[in-house]
């Protein structure tokens, strides 16, 4: 992407000037380390390039922009854990903090509100909704948002292929002679979800008339395991998420349902425990580790100004792990 196409940045105007781009950051806030001359250089460079300093750069001299919120929903949930650790490995390494708080929904735009008395200027959120995007336009954040994303694209955002990996799962079983298909979905939902149970339903339409699918989203209480009754005789499951994974395993298991012989189970979500499970459970890493990696990056350039002036979204592709969960179709 070249300079016209995402407009200038901070190490635009740096160049120009013939200076580092720490430098030009410390002209732009007026810092007592910078000659008088070299200030004059930097903003005239900024001028010649139409290089307008943003919110985030300004909040430099603030001190708001050293100090990151993170909001996440549960951390015992692994793959939120996996992000919280990518960010963190970003941060430590830009010489950032981070403020972590765990919070769903309501809890959430509360966490994001309180932000604020936190001199925090920006903030890592997952997942999002038009009453998060306000509550950060309220205390005026620079937000990046992680695995899931907004219609209106107001913020940087930071997701996967959820559409086109479950369409493709979906298909593969299909092809495999499955003529009745699950998806397991956790409510309420999310642009995630939603993209799952659409690439879902177009695999189902696709298909010859003989095959149906049903997307399940019955319990958000970890707690209640009863999964199977819900599955419609589905000869085949794809599973939301690796806890879903694990209580719909429980429970076949209870039931005496053989796996993958009555029913092929593939995982959103993978984790070590799925290739030590007699038999292994084909999932798909969606890479969470490196979503929030690209989260951090994503925000520390906003921060610094050197991300693109319009909002971007990045797309982390999945790796399919194909195991011993999947077979056939083969009439009980």
């Amino acid at each position: 992407m070249d300079s016209a196409d995402r407009g200038p940045t901070l190490k635009d105007v740096a160049r120009l000037a013939e200076v580092s781009r720490a430098t030009a950051s410390r002209a732009f806030a007026d810092h007592s380390s910078i000659a008088a001359a070299t200030r004059m250089r930097v903003l005239d460079a900024a001028r010649m390039l139409g290089y307008t300093l943003n919110q985030p750069a300004r909040s430099l001299k603030s001190g708001r922009i050293g100090l990151v919120g993170v909001v996440l929903p549960d951390l015992r949930d692994p793959f939120y854990a996996h992000i919280a650790a990518g960010i963190d490995e970003v941060l430590q390494d830009q010489g950032f903090a981070m403020i972590m708080i765990m919070g769903r929904g309501g809890d959430q735009v509360a966490a994001i509100e309180r932000l604020r008395s936190h001199r925090v200027g920006s903030v890592i959120v997952a997942p999002t909704s038009t009453a998060i995007i306000s509550a950060i336009r309220a205390a005026k954040l620079v937000a990046v948002h992680v695995h899931t994303t907004h219609h209106s694209l107001v913020s940087d955002c930071v997701t996967g292929y959820d559409y086109e990996v479950v369409r493709g799962i979906a298909a593969e079983l299909i092809t495999l002679g499955h003529k009745r298909l699950a998806l397991l979905l956790r409510s309420p939902e999310t642009s995630a979800t939603r993209g799952r149970a659409a690439g879902f339903l177009s695999a189902i339409d696709a298909a010859p008339s003989t095959v149906s699918g049903r997307l399940v989203a019955p319990h958000t209480d970890p707690r209640i395991t009863s999964w199977l009754p819900h599955l419609d005789g589905a000869s085949a499951v794809i599973a939301g998420d690796a806890g879903i994974t694990s209580r719909l395993l429980q429970e076949a298991r209870n039931r005496g349902v053989c796996v993958p012989r009555d029913l092929s189970v593939v995982s959103l979500g993978d984790l070590d425990w799925m290739t030590a499970f007699d038999p292994p459970i084909s999932a798909v890493d969606l890479h969470p580790h490196a979503m929030g990696r690209h989260a951090a990056e994503t925000l520390v350039a906003r921060l610094r100004g050197d991300a693109p002036a319009p909002p971007v979204e990045i797309r982390v592709l999945p790796t399919v792990n194909r195991r011993g969960s999947i077979a056939p179709f083969r009439e009980s």
